[in-house]
Parts: structure tokens; sequence; C-alpha cells
């Protein structure tokens, strides 16, 4: 599934208010990985660090935006990667470049902590662990 699934870069991440007014006063999982590839594809220069810290920000924003709307994030970011989607990776790898690697994490988990977010690193991929919980709820 992934990006490629859902992903229209035109529409910068807007949702229709009446889609945040149905979670209003409730938490939500949200899969940050995807705001994560989404800002590190927008940011076309610059450092290694720059990308970073604007990735960061940008996550923080979104969020943000989520408790401004009375929608309280668990923001669930990707833990190891599966083995099934090895060749997935290296595909992606390859046709794109410079890419997000899994070690730049930190540097937004503590941004996302410092701020106050509650978060999860997943055992695995992030849209595992989120189907996990659905199939519990």
């Amino acid at each position: 599934m992934g990006v490629a699934a859902g992903w229209d870069a035109s529409a910068d991440g807007t949702v229709d208010s009446s889609v945040v007014d149905a979670f209003a006063n409730t938490k939500a999982r949200v899969d940050a990985n995807i705001w994560i590839h989404q800002e590190w594809a927008m940011c076309k220069s610059g450092s290694v660090q720059e990308k970073l810290r604007s990735t960061a920000l940008e996550v923080v924003s979104r969020a943000t935006r989520l408790v401004n709307a009375g929608v309280y994030p668990v923001l669930v970011f990707d833990g190891a990667r599966t083995e099934s989607k090895r060749e997935t990776h290296a595909t992606r790898a390859g046709v794109k470049g410079e890419k997000f690697e899994r070690s730049d994490l930190p540097q937004i988990l503590n941004e996302v902590r410092n701020r106050g977010f509650a978060y999860v690193v997943a055992p695995n991929e992030a849209d595992h662990q989120l189907k996990f919980w659905s199939r519990k709820a």
C-alpha cells in the first residue's frame, strides 16, 4: 500500500473539515512516516541536516493542526523493515536517489518528544501496527 496508494502531493495533506470534525475530541493513530516521506520529497535542495529539520518541523506542524482541530494524534513511526518488502525498498532507493534513512529518525523523534506529542515506534512498519490495533478495537 504505502505512499503510492493514497498520496496526492498536490493536495498537500488537505483534509475536508467535516472529516476532521468527525474525529474531534478523540485520539487518532496516524502513520507519521507518510508525512516524513512527503516532506522529504518536497525538499529538492539543501543538506541532509536541513531536510531533517524541515521534515521534523512539518511532522510537528501537522500534528499541531490536528490538536487545534480537537484531534489528539498518536504518531506511529516505522520500526524495522519487513523482509517481505525488501525488494520494494531496494527499488525505491534506486529510483529516488537520496532518501530518508531509518538512522535519521531519532532527530525527528526528539522534536516530537520535545513538543509533547504521543508517539510509538512500531516493531515493524507503521501500517502493520495500525492494522493490528484496528483489529483489536
